[in-house]
């Protein structure tokens, strides 16, 4: 942030101009900054996912399982080279260094929103409400120390720099993403139809280098073992669920225990989905992938920011171990389909639209709420679905909305 943006936000003269729901947007964005920092200090390791990342270095070093089930501690889902990314902040300690990463998941999801200022969407732009909207959706992930913030921002900047010719940047920020969530890998692929060959092989050559990381600090057959571990970690894990899924088989599940009859059973998100239900999520990949083909008519401008959303939107839906932290990594996309929706448009089109996006903007960041959701499960179950019905909704809009712009294209 410049000099003059900070005069600026403390009306200090000289500074830049900023609406007034900007500046509530900041200041949103700082208090919640500020009690995450208290948390943190008063109350290390509460609501924190950070002592997963803490055993995982610790168990490396110890040459044991990153994969095993420990006792009192979740599993660690990242690839063996994940390692590296997270000891930096370990060795800050169990107080500072969850704070550290908490600052930093923060400011990503903030700066993530601002970057596309200037480059998807005119830099004059007010996204004021579009960056609430980002926080609200983040809010969970964030509170959680959850890496989703970090990732939703190295996606962002990755699609910034692929969009400006700076491949070399883009395909080592989507190779970090990748380490730390291997889901993501779809969205990056997506990412790449533009230019397929000048970004695979560098993609290729970082995962290579990472893929070796681990080799240079401990034994080869230590590592082999560690790769293999998370191989069956990833397969052992795809048919347990628990109550923290939201995607669309659960969506299925929800609408099934509210016409079952009966009483209300707070157990029935405990069933795997069949094995049809994957052949539904390639097929749905599949239509991303043909979207995605579609659109390659229209601007870079606009290709890239929705596909990134189309991809997002897909993964919250029928991605796997989808959770309502998980929804973290959509956020940016949330303040940029506002922008694009109310304040980047220059004709008042499609109210209907504007219904659509607003909808799905109740189910996401309102709807999907636990605190809210709670009370009216047990006579209405289906609302405990709302964020993945909201990211369908998502879906439909930018569809639509992709729609108008290639009719506009085609008229001129």
């Amino acid at each position: 942030m410049r000099i003059a943006d900070l005069k600026g936000l403390f009306f200090i003269a000289g500074g830049t101009k900023f609406s007034f729901i900007w500046r509530i947007c900041f200041t949103l964005w700082s208090v919640f900054l500020i009690a995450l920092i208290i948390k943190s200090l008063a109350i290390p390791g509460k609501q924190s996912v950070f002592g997963v990342y803490v055993d995982g270095v610790k168990h490396w070093w110890s040459d044991e399982s990153l994969y095993a089930k420990y006792p009192g501690i979740d599993f660690f889902r990242y690839a063996p080279s994940a390692v590296f990314l997270f000891e930096p902040f370990v060795l800050f300690g169990p107080v500072f260094g969850p704070l550290i990463w908490g600052i930093l998941s923060v400011c990503a999801v903030f700066y993530a929103c601002k970057l596309m200022a200037g480059t998807f969407w005119p830099s004059n732009s007010d996204w004021g409400i579009g960056g609430i909207m980002a926080l609200l959706c983040a809010l969970s992930g964030l509170w959680n120390h959850q890496s989703n913030a970090i990732i939703g921002f190295l996606l962002v900047f990755g699609t910034i720099n692929i969009y400006q010719n700076k491949s070399g940047q883009s395909a080592l920020l989507f190779s970090i993403a990748c380490v730390l969530k291997s889901t993501v890998l779809p969205v990056v692929a997506l990412l790449l139809i533009l230019k397929p060959f000048s970004m695979l092989w560098r993609i290729i050559l970082i995962f290579l280098l990472f893929a070796i990381l681990p080799f240079l600090t401990r034994p080869p057959e230590t590592v082999i073992w560690q790769y293999l571990e998370w191989g069956r970690h990833l397969q052992s894990t795809h048919d347990i669920r628990w109550p923290g899924y939201r995607d669309f088989w659960f969506v299925i599940l929800s609408i099934a225990e509210w016409i079952r009859p009966g009483e209300y059973d707070p157990q029935f998100w405990n069933c795997s989905a069949p094995s049809l239900y994957k052949f539904v999520q390639a097929g749905t990949g599949l239509c991303c992938l043909l979207f995605a083909f579609i659109w390659r008519s229209l601007p870079p401008v606009d290709w890239y920011p929705r596909t990134l959303a189309l991809g997002l939107a897909w993964l919250m839906v029928f991605g796997p171990a989808t959770e309502l932290p998980t929804y973290g990594l959509f956020a940016p996309m949330l303040c940029w389909a506002f922008v694009r929706q109310f304040t980047n448009v220059q004709n008042c089109r499609l109210n209907g639209q504007s219904f659509i996006l607003t909808v799905s903007f109740a189910f996401l960041l309102v709807l999907a709420q636990r605190e809210f959701t709670i009370f009216f499960a047990p006579a209405f179950p289906v609302i405990l679905s709302a964020a993945p019905i909201g990211s369908i909704i998502f879906i439909i809009w930018l569809i639509r909305d992709t729609r108008f712009l290639l009719h506009l294209k085609n008229d001129r």
